[in-house]
């Protein structure tokens, strides 16, 4: 009996089952299907083991040949069950009755199918190819993960050997690297499908600026109360949003600032704080190049465009453009980060490797800064440019760099500068004005949620007037007898 690896789980968890979640989020994933609840965290590592067929209760060993259910004219297969079973298992722990969840799933998918037919809506041959780009490149993505022996080198070599490894973690689970393919395709044709009729849906919804303005005061009222509070709830929100899945905060706390900077990892860097950190040839080189541009005069523009956004010189690939054609059509969540940076604020120091927040603080506050003291009221024991050796310099033009060591995984030298401060209070709505990127996302927002609750409202209407069956006891069976989890 075998576990279901953690990678193997995370390839078959994101070839479930697509359409029901597609149709009722927008392209950023943000919201859930219409009767499903956001996923609980959990180890994989409890994922389902399968165990040899015990008992025959009469029915095709081919799970894609057992039907288990018929949602108005789609029919369900076991494969169909199984493709969400094992990417859901590992959370079983978290739902109360893990096969009626999967049925709720399949009987979303069914009913939105159901309604797509209905209306004739079919995808375009553009579509179908667009379709076919995107499965390959995840397949690729996928493939990429899958190690081979460092002393292959042959690109040729290399895929074979990936392609063999793959398709022996999903040969473990009944999949065939082209069946895998298949189903990847098959599905995200399934959501695009369903994303076209959720657009038919609410293509006519209306949101008036006084239901923004009212959508807009209410979200503000929460943002200061909860931001005034813990400048980590701002914090976390605020990352969201650059990463694109956020609403920008409405209210901004004082002293938020945020950070870029020039990161040389060390040699072994995967390997810190077990081991020294040491920097090998190549580091010592890019660290000697640096050093010795700051100590002769570089301006900031010079130093960042030279060093930072230089893939070359930087280890930090959140800050460092990625090659274009690395990025896949679905977008570049990191994108924020890099026009911004990362936010500090004196009281989240701790949200960075140990001397990244106060060499940034001490760049915003002077020398003479010091961390609050520890809970216990003691006073810090060392200031933070002694404790963590933080050197200055400075730009021709007039900005300070700090230096900082971090010994930690991944850790390395830093070469930290303010990229911009934020301005504290309240954001303001210029009602109307399509340009303002306040009113934009709050609009947006707004009309989001009106589209979810009218698509809300007539999913319902449509599942309760179709044929909903599925066979509870088949599918308890087959689970039972071929799965255990442990």
């Amino acid at each position: 009996m075998k576990k279901l690896t953690k990678l193997a789980a995370a390839l078959l968890a994101s070839a479930m089952l697509l359409a029901p979640l597609a149709a009722c989020s927008d392209n950023k994933g943000e919201g859930n299907s219409p009767s499903q609840s956001a996923e609980p965290t959990a180890s994989l590592t409890d994922a389902p083991t399968k165990a040899p067929h015990d008992h025959d209760h009469g029915h095709d060993s081919d799970p894609n040949k057992i039907i288990i259910g018929k949602v108005g004219s789609i029919e369900f297969t076991m494969q169909d069950f199984l493709n969400e079973y094992e990417a859901y298992a590992p959370y079983a722990a978290y739902v109360s009755d893990l096969n009626s969840t999967i049925i709720a799933r399949l009987t979303e998918a069914g009913v939105l199918l159901n309604r797509c037919d209905e209306l004739g809506i079919e995808l375009t041959a553009e579509d179908e190819l667009l379709v076919q780009k995107r499965s390959e490149d995840s397949f690729n993505a996928l493939l990429s993960q899958m190690r081979v022996d460092e002393n292959v080198t042959d690109p040729e070599e290399i895929r074979k050997a990936q392609l063999e490894e793959l398709e022996a973690m999903l040969g473990e689970h009944g999949h065939t690297v082209e069946s895998y393919k298949q189903m990847m395709t098959d599905d995200m044709l399934k959501s695009m499908r369903i994303m076209k009729l959720r657009e038919r849906t609410v293509e006519d919804i209306v949101i008036e600026d006084a239901k923004v303005e009212e959508f807009f005061n209410a979200q503000l009222e929460n943002d200061k109360a909860l931001y005034t509070e813990s400048n980590i709830a701002f914090a976390e929100n605020y990352n969201s949003y650059l990463g694109g899945q956020a609403l920008p905060p409405l209210y901004t706390p004082e002293g938020m600032f945020n950070v870029k900077h020039l990161l040389v990892q060390f040699e072994n860097c995967m390997n810190v704080p077990e081991e020294e950190g040491v920097f090998g040839s190549k580091q010592n080189a890019i660290l000697n190049e640096v050093r010795a541009a700051l100590q002769g005069g570089i301006s900031l523009d010079d130093f960042v465009s030279r060093f930072v956004s230089n893939a070359d010189y930087n280890s930090d690939l959140v800050l460092t453009p990625p090659d274009p054609e690395e990025v896949l059509e679905f977008g570049d969540s990191s994108a924020g980060f890099r026009e911004h940076g990362y936010l500090v604020h004196e009281s989240i120091t701790g949200n960075y490797f140990e001397g990244f927040g106060e060499a940034a603080c001490i760049l915003k506050y002077g020398e003479n800064w010091m961390p609050a003291p520890p809970p216990d009221g003691s006073e810090p024991a060392q200031p933070p440019i002694e404790k963590y050796g933080i050197v200055f310099y400075e730009t021709t033009d007039g900005h300070r760099i700090a230096e900082v060591r971090t010994n930690v995984f991944n850790g390395g030298i830093h070469f930290i500068y303010i990229n911009e401060e934020l301005e504290s209070g309240e954001a303001k709505l210029d009602l109307g004005n399509e340009n303002d990127p306040i009113y934009a996302a709050v609009a947006a927002a707004c009309r989001q949620e009106k589209e979810q609750e009218h698509f809300q409202s007539v999913f319902e209407q449509w599942k309760s007037g179709m044929s909903i069956e599925f066979n509870d006891e088949l599918i308890a069976h087959y689970i039972s007898d071929h799965y255990s989890v442990g």
